[in-house]
């Protein structure tokens, strides 16, 4: 990471002495980063934004929500100016769709011509965006947005034109890459005969890396340039930890024309819903550079996979699967069913998950060799089981509490594992995971992510 934050800084004076327009751009609102988590993390999410604000830092970022995501949050600034920002994004399997509303408010002042206040006037700028993300190979994404930016002219009219947001992500298990282009498109022209006033292109680029065995820990670094603009690149850098499933403490710097700005935050969730708080410190205490910021957001319906933290704590499908204070959950594990891929090898990946599960110490996991011998025993066979019936059967003569059962496919070039957990007692499913591996020599990593989840999930 220390590499990266070098090359990062690099990178950052190379930019400040490039600019492909000297002209001041307009629509300075656009600058205004979004987001309660991504102020309190220096605005260093452009690799990790897997949450609603991904249509603002990053489009490609949205093909990585497991759920429909609603959000908003609100900002008041110095002057009477407020800011606000909502946005909705429905993910598919490897496609994510959404719609994005930038606001800015400012009220002024007006007076008659004797310079007696006679009221308040608003002016609103606003910025509209659709967006669209594929996912193109396992962690490698793009997206992008399209809309409108409009700002007032004059005489109750508005100057507007189109504007695009363009980005790419690489997710890896630990590491993030991702780099954006934003406010790409014509300028604005505020009266008749007059010229086009250019929109505020941004380039960002940036890394993090997670730590430990849930990745509970984010360090994060990016740059961010206006390349239209003389102002300087700005570094920003970022951490979030997450105490729990529940509570993220996060810390960041955002540094720019010699200026340090630090900035704090706290997230919590209850089941499907997201509160982020952030507040940003002055700025070598000049009045009126200190803010915070509310986020609100809530995951809508069942996500299309379970047990991924995506940047944030994971939300639990069923609270069953957690373990009462004190007690190791014992667990029985079935050979896997094979599709597209011999009975061998779907018995091996079996082996492999075992293994992992037993290493990690989260359940008390019954040793294959003394369960092959009591299946026998009752003469019971348990190759192919994958219904939650058969599951049943297996972990009442195996007197466990909880059934694992599974399957390996094969499509193409990709293995897919899928896994549900049955609660013996009563039946049900009550997890359910899967993972994706590009080749054979992938799916022992893909055993070691698929139990740390497991694991994760109790």
């Amino acid at each position: 990471m220390k590499r990266i934050i070098a090359f990062l800084a690099c990178l950052s004076s190379a930019l400040n002495s490039t600019s492909l327009n000297a002209a001041m751009p307009t629509a300075q609102f656009l600058l205004l980063g979004q987001g309660a988590r991504s102020e309190a993390m220096g605005e260093s999410v452009v690799s990790n934004a897997f949450d609603n604000s991904a249509s603002y830092w990053n489009p490609a970022a949205a093909v990585y929500l497991k759920h429909p995501e609603l959000g908003f949050n609100g900002t008041m600034l110095p002057g009477e100016v407020s800011n606000s920002f909502f946005s909705f994004i429905y993910p598919l399997k490897a496609l994510s769709f959404g719609i994005s509303v930038l606001t800015e408010r400012v009220s002024i002042d007006t007076a008659d011509t004797n310079a007696v206040r006679i009221g308040d006037a608003n002016i609103v700028n606003e910025n509209v965006c659709f967006l669209a993300a594929l996912k193109i190979f396992k962690k490698l994404s793009i997206g992008a947005t399209a809309g409108s930016v409009s700002m007032p002219s004059g005489d109750n009219a508005n100057a507007s034109a189109a504007t695009v947001r363009i980005g790419g992500l690489y997710r890896g298990d630990k590491y993030n890459f991702g780099a954006s282009l934003s406010n790409i498109g014509p300028g604005l022209r505020f009266y008749d005969g007059g010229t086009n006033e250019p929109q505020p292109v941004v380039l960002r680029a940036g890394a993090s890396r997670s730590y430990f065995k849930n990745n509970n820990l984010m360090l994060s670094a990016s740059i961010e340039k206006v390349v239209n603009d003389k102002t300087d690149a700005a570094l920003g850098l970022g951490t979030e930890y997450y105490v729990g499933d529940n509570f993220a403490i996060r810390g960041g710097l955002k540094i720019q024309d010699e200026n340090t700005r630090p900035s704090l935050g706290l997230g919590v969730n209850y089941g499907w819903f997201f509160i982020d708080l952030a507040h940003t410190f002055p700025v070598s205490n000049l009045e009126g550079t200190n803010m915070t910021r509310i986020s609100l957001s809530v995951k809508i319906g069942r996500g299309r996979e379970e047990g991924d933290t995506s940047g944030r704590a994971a939300v639990k499908r069923n609270e069953a699967v957690a373990r009462k204070p004190g007690e190791t959950i014992n667990l029985a594990i079935a050979d896997f069913s094979g599709k597209n891929v011999s009975q061998a090898d779907a018995s091996i990946l079996t082996d492999f998950i075992r293994t992992e599960l037993v290493t990690m110490g989260s359940y008390n996991v019954v040793e294959k060799a003394n369960m092959d011998k009591i299946l026998a025993e009752a003469a019971f066979q348990q190759t192919g089981c994958t219904t939650s019936d058969c599951a049943v059967k297996i972990g009442k003569i195996l007197n466990v509490q909880q059934m694992l059962v599974g399957s390996l496919s094969k499509l193409m070039d990709t293995y897919y594992i899928t896994i549900n957990i049955v609660d013996v007692e009563t039946g049900k499913i009550i997890a359910s995971f899967d993972q994706e591996a590009g080749s054979a020599k992938e799916l022992k990593n893909a055993s070691r992510i698929l139990a740390e989840k497991i694991g994760g999930a109790r």
